[in-house]
């Protein structure tokens, strides 16, 4: 069976607006304009965007008018071209002020990365109660492989190695079948006991452990975070299976769980924590 599948959250760039998982079509396509010109073309025509997205050029021009006046596009002068507005400029720098997350995560978790030499990753689950996202790494002052783990913004299936199961640890073990057979074709008998003896490992422990399962050489240790009693954020230590022992992996697994204690009590009267870009 295939535990292991990182995807980058550029995939949903090319989703089809008409996705049955789309509720509002019309906003995705604006989420995906809005994107298209952040990452892609900072300025671009109706026919270049609709052709890019795959959508009707009379469905992309009404969109574009709709932003352009609330501020969100920006038309150019002297042709038909539009640009990210400066609404958006207004709201990120409110976004910032509201949820400094990256301030909490730097007090419980700098010192701890600088101190181990080993890449710290912060991820949070989705919507869709299949993945989550990284929403930060912190890496250690110089460090220069920071490739070695997941960048921010990859979309990680809650199958992967270690946070994965960290977050699964964190429901029963009903939810957690249930969400593993819907993304895992042919999950055997054999392998749903395995799983669950995993599971039953990891609440004990306080932690999850990943010894090359993320990728070859690469070993990882992830604590997750409950808020209101479900699953919020999962941090994880990760690094070069040759440093990173599993020795070393059991010595730093009860440090990073007391910090997510921490940090659990951190963020108790905050709404969420922002997904960073």
């Amino acid at each position: 069976m295939k535990l292991n599948s990182v995807q980058p959250i550029e995939q949903f760039n090319n989703q089809s607006v008409s996705a049955p998982g789309v509720p509002a079509p019309a906003v995705g396509t604006a989420i995906r304009i809005l994107d298209y010109l952040a990452k892609q073309h900072p300025r671009a025509g109706v026919t270049d965007i609709a052709r890019a997205l795959g959508v009707s050029k009379s469905s992309c021009f009404n969109i574009l008018a709709t932003l352009s006046q609330f501020g969100m596009l920006s038309k150019l002068p002297g042709g038909a071209q539009y640009q990210l507005g400066p609404r958006l400029a207004a709201l990120a720098g409110a976004a910032r002020r509201q949820y400094s997350y990256r301030e909490v995560l730097q007090r419980h978790f700098g010192d701890l990365a600088a101190e181990t030499h080993l890449v710290c990753v912060v991820g949070q689950p989705l919507g869709d109660d299949t993945s989550f996202v990284i929403i930060d790494q912190i890496v250690p002052p110089g460090f220069r492989l920071r490739n070695l783990a997941p960048r921010v913004g990859t979309v990680v299936p809650l199958s992967g190695p270690a946070l994965g199961r960290a977050l699964l640890s964190g429901m029963d073990d009903l939810e957690a079948l249930q969400i593993i057979r819907h993304m895992i074709p042919n999950f055997s008998m054999a392998d749903e006991t395995e799983f669950k003896r995993e599971l039953r490992e990891v609440r004990e422990r306080g932690y999850a452990v990943s010894l090359e399962r993320y990728q070859k050489g690469i070993n990882a240790v992830a604590v997750a975070i409950e808020k209101a009693g479900e699953p919020y954020l999962v941090v994880g230590l990760v690094g070069d299976s040759t440093d990173f022992t599993v020795e070393r992996i059991h010595q730093l697994g009860p440090n990073l769980a007391e910090r997510a204690r921490a940090l659990r009590s951190a963020i108790s009267d905050t709404p969420y924590l922002m997904v960073a870009t």
